[in-house]
């Protein structure tokens, strides 16, 4: 459980500069587009993290 929190606690500055950066960068009416595929490929690369590390055995017993 430390684990998780380290790992959040090191990736959310990460993951707030990127957002900011995507929005920042595409000043469009296609905005809400553009955070949306953000924030879902996101929150994807995360959830393959975890099975890869779930399946790596390194978080079962």
């Amino acid at each position: 459980m430390t684990g998780f929190l380290i790992v959040y606690l090191g990736i959310t500055p990460l993951l707030l500069l990127g957002t900011d950066l995507t929005v920042g960068a595409d000043r469009s009416e296609k905005i809400r587009t553009t955070v949306t595929m953000f924030v879902t490929s996101t929150e994807f690369g995360v959830a393959v993290l975890g099975l890869v590390a779930l399946r790596s055995g390194r978080l079962v017993g």
